[in-house]
């Protein structure tokens, strides 16, 4: 099964679960390194959990998702602008002050992620920021989903030799260990 097949017949368990993550520690972080009133994009925002904190917190937030009942999802939980577009068809030049990529592109093949980074690159504004998570491992393997997973080196590892952004900071999730997060600097 593909992963926008699985989120689309899933949607309403994922927004459920989606919902009882707490993210407030990484979002925090995040907003740390933005200016006030910051413009953001949240790729893959699937339930919306994450656009609504930051526009709680007075950002401007835009989401895509590729799965259209989570847009649908999404868009009703927040009130806010969400498309159904896939990461690799994002073609925003210098508007985005930060990029929210949580537990997203770990559905990217590997051979399309170099790729996936030029698009995130582009989007940003000069000294932009972009949050990636990613799972360290996959716990369970009966998931029908495609996973890259990194941990921390391999993933320090291609950012340095396949992107143009700086490692601000690179960190395990305390809550659930498996998840490797960054802050990266264009």
């Amino acid at each position: 099964m593909d992963n926008i097949k699985y989120y689309n017949q899933n949607a309403d368990t994922y927004f459920e679960l989606s919902l009882k993550k707490d993210m407030t520690d990484c979002c925090n972080l995040f907003l740390d390194e933005l200016p006030d009133k910051p413009r953001i994009l949240d790729v893959g925002c699937g339930s919306g959990r994450d656009m609504r904190y930051f526009s709680q917190k007075g950002c401007v937030v835009n989401g895509i998702d590729a799965s259209k009942e989570l847009v649908k999802l999404a868009t009703n939980y927040t009130g806010l602008s969400v498309k159904c577009l896939r990461i690799q068809e994002l073609i925003d030049n210098n508007i985005y002050d930060g990029v929210w990529c949580c537990a997203s592109l770990l559905h990217i093949p590997k051979q399309e992620m170099q790729s996936v980074y030029s698009r995130l690159w582009r989007s940003l504004k000069n000294k932009g920021i972009c949050f990636v998570s990613y799972k360290s491992e996959i716990i369970n393997k009966n998931d029908e989903r495609l996973f890259t997973c990194y941990d921390q080196k391999s993933l320090k590892k291609f950012i340095k030799n396949s992107t143009n952004f700086l490692i601000k900071k690179i960190w395990a999730s305390k809550s659930e260990n498996n998840w490797i997060n960054a802050l990266l600097l264009k």
